[in-house]
């Protein structure tokens, strides 16, 4: 296991990293065409842009389909923006209007209309479908195409996020969708997005071109190519070999001598957290002394200097700050290992237990070895860990299958699409069909299903506030930090940005001129 020694002054010195925030740069020129290969860690196992929605899945919404509204921060605030529809109206407390741009189509000629809106809408909150998305929407009570280009939508109760969760969800070809089956059209799906799907083959590589039929944007390049290369070293090889010209998860202590050999830099700190899942139903981790000592046996502020090169933030909660529900007089925890020691003898573990721990590989950046860190410092006062690290696709079905998660799991909990607390903390709710993780306590829901449908925004953020409270009391999560995305590429790329949720503008890249 890895363990840590605490940082010095100058643990974080490492060169700057550009900031990709699409807010805060104005795009470039760049030269016409051209085509790019970009190395991931991971690519999702099928393109299915209403089942997973953190990067690297949320690629997939953003460069093929289309939403209603789209979801970003300025730096100050969180902003909502036309796409499909151009603009919309809250009727009463319980009704939204969405108004839809006219005459859009889908490749196959299929109208982009209220009715496919609708039809997308029910699809995902259908329970047979299985869709994870269905948790962002499913607010939802009715929705009804009263025209061409006008939706209605009623909420079972007032729903203050209700433009926001359309931000959320790809409008699909119902006709198409529905003549070639869910499995075909989700291994060669078509959308209104910047891009389609030239080419591709699952765990292995994306190819994708410009959409003629883009209700949006119309991209700079000819093509984009995305390699599935899981491990770290050998992405920074592929690039210094010239075999790609983009590479994601850049490793926080290659920055200095990647830089230093000429290649671009850029990042940003995700909207999300990186945490663990720490309950079970029985054993030590179905007490909650147990798990409140765990959260000061890890070293967040080490961990973010050494391991992430001081690019991350350590985390106090489930959501980001400037984002809504952030509170603001919640601070991280101590690392206070005696402490930790200390209350798991008093829960009745004087000698510590043993726990196995999942963790990914390529998903997020330095993801195996913050997870070797993290089992480290549990070992250090006590619990045995034993890790195992996991490729993406076998990672993925263990966050929606208990039966196949171990005791502790870790993962990043994304604010994604809403820039809120809202998703972070619903996967704590007793009934969450999503991470579906055995915890459950009356108060927490109260609060924030009430926090759900309250439309004052100072009350709303009270309410998340004390549910905040509840969870940190009780423990089943173990929050740490504020994980960077990083990106390294060839100077010949021109306008890589990065929207507030995580996802390059893709359709903004280019080649230098």
């Amino acid at each position: 296991m890895l363990v840590l020694a605490a940082c010095s002054d100058d643990a974080a010195d490492v060169s700057p990293v550009e900031d990709a925030n699409e807010g805060n740069a104005e795009p470039e020129d760049v030269a016409e065409g051209g085509e790019i290969r970009i190395a991931m860690g991971a690519l999702p196992p099928v393109l299915d842009p209403v089942q997973y929605n953190t990067p690297p899945n949320n690629f997939v919404q953003d460069m093929l389909f289309s939403t209603l509204t789209k979801v970003n921060s300025t730096g100050d605030e969180v902003v909502i923006e036309p796409y499909l529809a151009e603009s919309w109206e809250h009727v009463d407390d319980l009704v939204w209007e969405f108004y839809l741009q006219k005459g859009l189509e889908f490749p196959n000629g299929e109208p982009l209309d209220a009715e496919a809106v609708v039809w997308s809408t029910e699809f995902v909150l259908d329970p047979d479908s299985n869709k994870a998305m269905a948790s962002r929407i499913n607010t939802i009570e009715k929705i009804e195409a009263v025209d061409e280009t006008t939706v209605r939508i009623t909420t079972t109760d007032a729903d203050p996020l209700l433009p926001s969760r359309m931000g959320a969800l790809a409008i699909m070809p119902p006709g198409d969708f529905k003549k070639r089956g869910e499995e075909e059209f989700l291994s060669d799906p078509i959308g209104t997005g910047p891009f389609a799907v030239e080419e591709f083959v699952p765990g292995q590589r994306l190819v994708v071109v410009p959409n003629e039929h883009s209700a949006g944007p119309t991209p700079n390049l000819d093509s984009m190519e995305f390699e599935v290369i899981p491990e770290s070293g050998s992405r920074i090889s592929a690039l210094r070999a010239g075999d790609v010209d983009v590479v994601h998860r850049l490793p926080t202590e290659q920055i200095e001598s990647v830089e230093g050999d000429g290649y671009q830099v850029v990042g940003q700190v995700e909207s999300g957290t990186y945490n663990l899942t720490m309950v079970q139903e029985d054993g030590p981790l179905a007490d909650p002394q147990v798990r409140r000592a765990l959260q000061y046996a890890i070293d967040r502020e080490t961990i973010n200097d050494r391991i992430l090169a001081g690019l991350g933030e350590t985390a106090s909660q489930l959501v980001n700050p400037g984002f809504t529900g952030y509170c603001e007089d919640i601070e991280p925890l101590p690392y206070d290992p005696e402490r930790a020691r200390e209350m798991l003898a008093d829960a009745g573990y004087p000698d510590g237990f043993e726990v196995d721990m999942q963790a990914s590989r390529g998903f997020l950046v330095n993801d195996d070895t913050l997870a070797e860190a993290v089992a480290g410092y549990l070992t250090e006062v006590g619990v045995k860990v034993n890790l195992d690290i996991m490729e993406y696709g076998p990672f993925l079905d263990a966050f929606y299958d208990p039966a196949q998660r171990t005791g502790l799991y870790a993962w990043r909990v994304s604010a994604n699409p809403f820039l809120d607390a809202d998703l972070s903390m619903s996967f704590w709710l007793s009934e969450d069909p999503v991470h579906r993780a055995p915890y459950s306590n009356k108060q927490y829901d109260d609060l924030f299903l009430e926090a759900r449908q309250e439309l004052d925004e100072d009350r709303r953020q009270e309410l998340l506030c004390d549910a905040t409270e509840v969870l940190l009391e009780d423990a089943p999560v173990l929050i740490m930090l504020h994980l960077p995305d990083v990106w390294a590429m060839t100077d010949e790329i021109a306008n890589f940005q990065i929207e507030a949720y995580g996802v390059p503008v893709f359709h903004d890249v280019g080649l230098s001129q």
